[in-house]
């Protein structure tokens, strides 16, 4: 959940530095959004995470929680792979990379897809 929590921060520390006003937050993980939405108990590991989001939400006007399922979202799950091949850091694209051009297609097309069956 931590990892998870720490993506959401930078994805918010981006979206602060650059004065997006309108954004929709989607995670897997149920627990860190209940964690966000609800609250964290201040004896959690995991509760300065939370209350540094619920800062950084608060500079964001109009923001959106979503649970989406791993399988329905192919872009962040292979960009998360990618995120294996790159340099340590935080990268961030202008552009949709080539390689994920047909998951975005897919992911914006809202058909569900099992994992390992074709």
């Amino acid at each position: 959940m931590q990892a998870e929590l720490w993506g959401i921060i930078h994805g918010l520390q981006v979206t602060t530095a650059n004065n997006i006003t309108n954004i929709i937050v989607e995670s897997n993980s149920i627990s860190a959004l209940n964690f966000i939405k609800k609250g964290c108990p201040d004896s959690h590991p995991c509760a300065p995470l939370v209350a540094d989001i619920c800062m950084l939400a608060c500079r964001i006007p109009n923001i959106q929680w979503s649970h989406t399922l791993r399988e329905a979202n192919f872009v962040a799950d292979h960009l998360a792979k990618k995120g294996h091949e790159l340099p340590f850091g935080v990268h961030l694209f202008d552009a949709a990379p080539p390689d994920i051009l047909h998951l975005l297609a897919h992911d914006c097309s809202g058909i569900s897809f099992v994992r390992g069956y074709s």
